[in-house]
């Protein structure tokens, strides 16, 4: 059996008093309970439930109540890394995406998705489509956006060539602003 995390010098009886919730985890849940049991000098509880995967013992030391077995809760929403940073944030200079058109006669920075969406409204069609046919949308959501969900539902819109303008615009910026914009009604 291997050491236990709680025995002397790793951690002071006085730190370990003091702990009145212990999680355990993996297959060794209950040695783990048994052995911080010792290092407080009282006895271990009795009946230690088995955890299966995912799932923790919980000891409330300082209650009544014996260790239950516990599973964590999934997150009920995705979790988007840096995604503030790449609503209203600066991606930097070259991770920005730039409206330059055909003949490249613009050359208009969208440091963010925000930016992206006040740039797309006020920029030509002949600038949109250039973009919007070439895959410029989605490569960007994908490999700087890091949001392959939105790069998906863009290459959709950049492969249906039977769009207006308009209504690419719209179906981009409603994508954007479903996984962006938080709702202003409340939940």
């Amino acid at each position: 059996m291997p050491s236990s995390p709680f025995s002397a010098p790793a951690l002071s009886a006085a730190a370990l008093k003091r702990v009145q919730v212990l999680l355990a985890c993996g297959e060794e849940a209950s040695e783990t309970v048994k052995s911080f049991a010792a290092a407080l000098g009282v006895a271990p509880p009795t009946d230690l439930p088995r955890t299966g995967q995912d799932e923790f013992l919980l000891w409330e030391r300082t209650t009544d109540r014996p260790p239950c077995a516990v599973r964590i809760a999934e997150p009920r929403q995705i979790h988007m890394r840096h995604a503030g940073k790449y609503a209203a944030g600066d991606v930097g200079e070259w991770r920005s995406f730039y409206f330059r058109g055909p003949t490249k006669a613009v050359n208009l920075r969208a440091r963010n998705l925000m930016q992206f969406l006040a740039l797309a409204e006020e920029i030509g069609d002949d600038i949109w489509e250039h973009h919007l046919r070439a895959g410029d949308y989605s490569a960007w959501f994908r490999h700087v956006i890091r949001d392959e969900g939105l790069a998906g539902e863009a290459a959709n819109v950049e492969a249906d060539h039977g769009l207006e303008p308009a209504e690419s615009r719209k179906r981009i910026r409603d994508a954007i602003k479903r996984r962006y914009v938080a709702p202003t009604e409340p939940i």
